[in-house]
Formats: C-alpha cells, sequence, structure tokens
C-alpha cells in the first residue's frame, strides 16, 4: 500500500495492478480497517484511483521437466466488462465489505475505473518470457534482483554473483542456476514459494507489465525487484531506436523527502498529513507529466519544494531513484504493479520489437524504481559511470 500511496504523490492518476480476488480484497480492506471508506471512494470517484485487472492466469507449468508458461482464461474472464461479476459479487468481498449499501456504493464508484486486460493482448509477453528463459544473461538478472533483495531484508551482507548457463538438451534446454535454489527458498521463507519455474513466471510477469503499459501509454510505478526486470527490458527495447545512452535518462539522488511508503505500510502517516502532503505536490505532479525535459535538478527542487511546504522538511533524507526515455509523460497517468500479492503485435513478433516501435512514435516511459547501473553499462559498452 506504501506503493500505491506515494505513486498517488506523483501522478494525478493511478492504476494498481490486481491478478487476483485476494490482491483486491486486500487493498479494500487496507482502507476499511483504518476507516477511510469515503476517502476510497472518492480516490474512485474522482479518478485519482482505478482499477488495472489481469482477467488471465500466466502459470509455470511442468512438462517432461521443463518449464512452459502459458495465459490461461477461462469464458467468464474472457467476456468483456465482467470484472463486476467476478470481483465486485463475489462471496469473499462480503466479510470485507458488510452491507448491500456499501456493496453498492462501490460498485457505483468504480465502475467507470477499470481496465480488463484480456488474454488475447498478452501472448507476446508469455512468448518473450520463452525466448528470455533461453538467454543466460537475462535468467542471471533475474536470480540476481531475487537474491540482491533477499540478503539485503535479511540483513545477509555480500549477495553471491549469479551466472546462470543454458545448454541444449533432449526438452529443449537445460540452465545451470548457478546457486541452490533450496538455499533461496529458505532464506526466503515459505510464503514466497519459489520453485524452478520462478524465474520464467518472473519474465513473463515483467514483460506483461511493459506490454500494459505501452498499450495504455503510462509510465510505471514499481517496486524492486521487479523494477530491475522491468527496466532491463526497456531497456533492450530502446537499442533498437537509437543510441540507448542518448534516450535513456537515469536519475540517482537523495533529496529531502519523507520515506511515503515505508511511513504508510508501517502506519506512521496519517491520512490527513498525507493529503497535505499531495495536495502541496500538485503541481510537482503536472511539472513531472508535462514537461518536455525531465531536468535533473529541477526535479531534485521539487520535492524540496513540496517537503518544506507540507511541514516535512525535517523528515530525513530519501534516496530517489528512476529511468525512463527523455521526454513527456503520457496522459499523466501511472500503471502500479501490487509488491505483494489488440494493437497489431501477432505472434510473430516479438515484444520487444512491439515496445520500440511504441518508443520510436508516442510513448515515452518512466520508470520509478531501482536500476542496476552495472547492467545499463555492460549492453551499453561503456566503461563506467
Amino acid at each position: 500500500m506504501g506503493l500505491l500511496m506515494e505513486a498517488l504523490l506523483y501522478y494525478d492518476h493511478a492504476a494498481f495492478a490486481v491478478s487476483n480476488l485476494e490482491q483486491f480484497r486486500a487493498v479494500l480492506g487496507w482502507f476499511i480497517e483504518r476507516g477511510l471508506w469515503e476517502d476510497l471512494l472518492r480516490l474512485f470517484r474522482d479518478g485519482s484511483l482505478s482499477v488495472y485487472e489481469y482477467g488471465f492466469l500466466s502459470p509455470a507449468v511442468r512438462k517432461d521437466g521443463t518449464y512452459l508458461i502459458l495465459n490461461f482464461q477461462d469464458e467468464k474472464q474472457a467476456e468483456a466488462n465482467s470484472f463486476p461479476d467476478r470481483f465486485l459479487s463475489h462471496q469473499a468481498l462480503k466479510p470485507v465489505i458488510p452491507g448491500v449499501r456499501k456493496q453498492r456504493q462501490l460498485r457505483h464508484a468504480i465502475a467507470e475505473q477499470v481496465i480488463e486486460a484480456k488474454a488475447e493482448d498478452f501472448g507476446p509477453a508469455v512468448e518473450e518470457a520463452r525466448r528470455d528463459h533461453e538467454d543466460p544473461d537475462r535468467n542471471s538478472l533475474i536470480i540476481q534482483a531475487l537474491v540482491d533483495d533477499l540478503f539485503r531484508l535479511r540483513g545477509l551482507g555480500t549477495p553471491p554473483v549469479i551466472r546462470a548457463a543454458v545448454a541444449p538438451s533432449v526438452e529443449g534446454h537445460t540452465i545451470s542456476w548457478g546457486i541452490d535454489f533450496g538455499e533461496i527458498e529458505r532464506i526466503a521463507g515459505s510464503r514466497l514459494r519459489f520453485h524452478p519455474g520462478s524465474p520464467i513466471t518472473a519474465g513473463s510477469v515483467a514483460n506483461r507489465l511493459l506490454r500494459s503499459a505501452s498499450l495504455i501509454q503510462s509510465d510505471l510505478f514499481l517496486a524492486s525487484p521487479m523494477s530491475r526486470l522491468v527496466g532491463d527490458k526497456l531497456y533492450e527495447a530502446s537499442s533498437r531506436i537509437g543510441r540507448p545512452q542518448e534516450i535513456i535518462q537515469n536519475l540517482k539522488a537523495e533529496v529531502q523527502f519523507p520515506d511515503v511508503r515505508t511511513m504508510v505500510n508501517e502506519d506512521r502517516l496519517s491520512l490527513e498529513r498525507y493529503l497535505e502532503l499531495r495536495r502541496r505536490a500538485k503541481r510537482f505532479r503536472h511539472w513531472l507529466q508535462g514537461e518536455a525535459e525531465r531536468d535533473r535538478d529541477a526535479l531534485i527542487a521539487y520535492h524540496h519544494e513540496v517537503a518544506r511546504a507540507s511541514g516535512f522538511a525535517r523528515s530525513g533524507k530519501r534516496a530517489l531513484q528512476l529511468f525512463g526515455l527523455v521526454g513527456t509523460g503520457v496522459l499523466g497517468s501511472g500503471l502500479i504493479a501490487d509488491p505483494l500479492v489488440g494493437s497489431g503485435v501477432g505472434t510473430g513478433v516479438v515484444l520487444t520489437q512491439h515496445l520500440a516501435e511504441r518508443m520510436a512514435k508516442e510513448w515515452r516511459p518512466v520508470v520509478f524504481g531501482r536500476w542496476l547501473e552495472a547492467r545499463i553499462r555492460e549492453l551499453d559498452g561503456s566503461p563506467g559511470g
């Protein structure tokens, strides 16, 4: 929830990605448990908040010792405008939203604020995930991103360097990951449910998010480690339309600004204080979404100005990291990936080419989140800095 609330500081409108009923229920429950029901309805009604729902599943399936990834969608999920029936009328929501009156209020408030993504538009995402699964560098990046975060969260010091290797086999190909998956599962805990099919699933999710953002022409506001996977794919796509170092803008800075994400997650920021911060950031949002050139110094200055005006000047410093194409934000919207929980592209065209074509025309995405600078240097061929 901290990720979502932080995103609403940077964007007038944010669509949070939902893959299942449990995720949706968790978001609603967060507001309801804190007595913020009317505030939730207001966010939907004024267009600040919407739902981007993936009406299909993309599980990794094991067959003959090899993991495959496919999009699965039942008849109800395939129906247009079926979200209200599949989600809002579901029995599982009744304990969270008791009473017919509140259920009707939510249905009316959210009526125009749902984007339903169907499996037929996301064939390129899983097709490219299959291709990426045969790329040792991509596999290394996916596991490295996860391992880095696990070691940081568990306080385990310097993580090992992951070097995956891919070799042809009778079944297709065999991957040597360079790390014991059992050890990853032990460190992560049972809730993560990590297994050999997890890397191809992670690649598919990253591709799916970029496919979504390109279709609705939005930026992305992501948590780590997903932001690293999405950034890597975005960088690869940009290299098809020019010299990446000329069009990718990478910003790392320390700004005098509250760590909204952490404060919300730890219940240390009241809604009143948050709304004041968001109100003060309105001019900042308009600049971010409409400025042709997102100047680094101006971006830092806006953070400091908003913090002072909102009374957060002494809240401490936080690291700001974002990267993206130099250019204007489109439609003032952001696509949010929940960390917890056609366009003429046929199956013969890989996702990367589709992204490159979109970026060459009108889409200039910015991705908030951690970015691996060494990976940029590696792909770019530059020695450093």
